[in-house]
């Protein structure tokens, strides 16, 4: 074989090579975006995805229609963000769900399914949109679930019987204690019912007298206004209570005022209280010079001879103003004739005569 031949060989090989790689990667799912048309990305957000890791397939209706390429928490820790890349020949719609899904296995795919909710398609979903996701537990853990439950359950039927048995076996001591208590009280408990008939005998003589029944008729007849009465009573108090308590913010409104002076108003009482205090001491020692006959109004009060002499003074008093009273006259009538008659004080008055007219 020559070496043209050789390179022809070498050539076809790649050729068939590359093709095989074609379809292997397109099966895979790995196809390179100038080959296959091209992918949009799509972020799902679960609560829990155990099994999910990069490569695991997202299928809708069974469907392979891309993988996943990223898994990470998302910023605050309580979810899980899975990124997923979709081939572009395929479209996701507003009403289907992705959910995660473990076989038995413990394989794990992510399958959008449409919505129960029975709302319309709407836009497809786009590059970059963000989607929430639901977790269906795997059939293992659901039925470990049950078995814990179950065991659970059991227990606790176990422990209601043996409560239930406790208790049965204390009401039968309870009941036992009870007979005993019975026999031993028989007499007393026939005196007491026969005191009760006899209460109840009573009781329906008094009730069959036709006054009696007469006045619980009438009793009962009033009970209506009775209780309107007691409503008016209410209504009547809930507005005293209402006014006491308008009173009581109108005494908070004053007192307030008082609490933010009360250090000047106290100092204003305590210098009040002093001068009152002065004053007491001031009015005492006044009465006591008043009741004392060593001072000048004690010897006016305690003192006879004193007091006739200022009764003698007064009427001497009283004496020189009658005697004066004369005088006075004859000198009121001297200044009216000097004033009518000026000429008799001088010369002046007789060289100018006067009229005689005031």
């Amino acid at each position: 074989m020559n070496e043209r031949s050789m390179q022809i060989w070498v050539g076809l090989m790649m050729f068939v090579t590359l093709i095989a790689l074609c379809v292997l990667a397109w099966m895979f799912g790995t196809l390179p975006t100038w080959i296959g048309g091209g992918e949009y990305t799509i972020y799902v957000t679960f609560e829990q995805a155990p099994g999910v890791s990069v490569g695991t397939p997202v299928r809708k209706s069974g469907i392979l229609i891309g993988r996943v390429t990223d898994v990470r928490f998302a910023p605050d820790g309580s979810s899980i963000v899975v990124t997923a890349e979709i081939k572009n020949k395929w479209r996701i719609f507003r009403n289907e769900v992705c959910r995660v899904q473990t076989s038995l296995l413990g394989d794990a795919v992510l399958e959008f399914l449409r919505s129960t909710s029975g709302e319309p398609p709407g836009e497809p979903i786009r590059n970059g949109a963000h989607l929430s996701g639901i977790f269906i537990p795997d059939p293992n853990q659901l039925v470990a679930n049950i078995q814990s439950d179950f065991k659970n359950t059991i227990a606790s039927v176990s422990q209601t019987s043996s409560g239930l048995r406790t208790a049965s076996e204390d009401l039968s001591v309870t009941l036992k204690k009870l007979s005993l208590i019975l026999d031993d009280n028989r007499e007393g408990i026939r005196k007491a019912i026969e005191q009760t008939n006899t209460l109840l005998g009573d009781t329906r003589e008094i009730v069959g007298d036709e006054a009696t029944r007469r006045q619980l008729r009438e009793s009962i007849r009033q009970l209506p206004e009775m209780i309107q009465d007691t409503h008016e009573t209410i209504r009547l108090l809930n507005e005293t209570v209402a006014r006491v308590d308008k009173n009581l913010k109108n005494i908070e409104g004053f007192t307030e005022p008082l609490g933010e002076h009360g250090q000047v108003l106290i100092a204003n009482l305590d210098r009040g209280t002093a001068r009152l205090d002065q004053l007491v001491n001031e009015m005492l020692r006044f009465s006591r010079s008043l009741n004392s006959s060593e001072g000048t109004v004690g010897q006016l009060i305690h003192n006879p001879e004193l007091y006739q002499r200022m009764t003698r003074a007064a009427r001497n008093l009283d004496e020189i103003s009658r005697q004066l009273r004369p005088i006075l006259n004859d000198a009121r009538v001297f200044s009216d004739k000097i004033a009518r008659h000026p000429e008799l004080l001088g010369v002046r008055g007789a060289v100018k005569g006067s009229v005689g007219v005031k």
